[in-house]
């Protein structure tokens, strides 16, 4: 498979690659800059859009009627691309003085899932949240140290969600009406070698793509759990993964020069932080908005 860099600009810790097929673009973020970018591979050309919004960003989510969610220092809040003007949504967190925003998802029923982190990364405070379009939340799953993901199957009825420090991929059940979901079952257990999981994406066929923070690597994995193949990127601090492009089938990957408290990292490859793009033969699915 064919790897470019498309970005070089040295992201803090590059993340939430989401792409939008009505704006034939891919959204990312630098979390800790913070910064949101656009890139476009019609003219290969990746710019800043206006931010004035507080603290870090987390996370990026497009809404059904127009604009985005962010996930913030200041809770989750609604962000308007052209003005860069933020605007309060609803904060779900229960631990706010030590716990982070992370990723978020939107599933097919239009609700928001997101996850937080606890700030040292010590201990098992935080959580992930699902949000209903009108602002409503619950705390569906507990007891994380650093989530990562989540990602949904193509039929809606497995979520994976990662618990980063434990090197370790989780799958649940879900009943996509209710969005309820069942036991927690391991999907893959990394290693200290393989890198902490961290951002995922879901192909057309149900494989599982996950990044690998620390190893340079992303591994497909298929819907059983089995390793099909790890690609090699040029980058050791490997953050999320999205399909995008006309046809779904390149592979987005946002990476860091930095470590979770903005502190650059060591060794510092010449391309940590960039965004890379990967022709594939596999195609991924257009990315659920959010209702509210």
């Amino acid at each position: 498979m064919n790897i470019k860099c498309v970005a070089n600009i040295n992201s803090l810790l590059g993340e939430c690659p989401i792409w939008s097929s009505r704006d034939r673009c891919l959204y990312w973020l630098d979390m800790y800059r913070p910064a949101i970018y656009r890139y476009r591979p019609e003219d290969n050309t990746n710019e800043q859009l206006p931010l004035k919004g507080p603290g870090y960003v987390s996370s990026f989510i497009p809404r059904k009627n127009g604009g985005f969610v962010l996930g913030t220092s200041a809770g989750l809040v609604t962000y308007d691309e052209s003005s860069g003007h933020t605007s309060p949504f609803v904060d779900p967190r229960d631990n706010k003085d030590d716990t982070v925003f992370n990723d978020a998802k939107a599933d097919h029923m239009g609700r928001l899932w997101v996850g937080t982190y606890h700030e040292s990364e010590e201990l098992p405070n935080a959580a992930l949240y699902r949000v209903e379009p009108a602002g409503d939340f619950t705390a569906v799953i507990e007891g994380f140290i650093c989530s990562n993901g989540p990602a949904f199957s193509p039929d809606g009825k497995v979520l994976y969600i990662a618990d980063s420090i434990r090197y370790t991929i989780y799958a649940y059940d879900v009943e996509p009406k209710s969005g309820s979901l069942g036991d927690k079952r391991v999907f893959a257990r990394l290693t200290k070698e393989l890198g902490f999981p961290d951002g995922m994406t879901v192909d057309s066929n149900g494989g599982l793509w996950n990044a690998h923070y620390g190893s340079g690597m992303v591994t497909r994995y298929d819907p059983n759990g089995s390793v099909d193949f790890t690609l090699s990127i040029p980058a050791p601090y490997v953050t999320s993964c999205m399909f995008g492009g006309p046809n779904l089938s390149t592979l987005f990957v946002t990476t860091a020069s930095s470590d979770a408290n903005g502190t650059k990292l060591t060794p510092h490859a010449d391309l940590a932080g960039a965004l890379f793009a990967i022709d594939t033969h596999f195609s991924g699915l257009p990315e659920p908005e959010f209702s509210g």
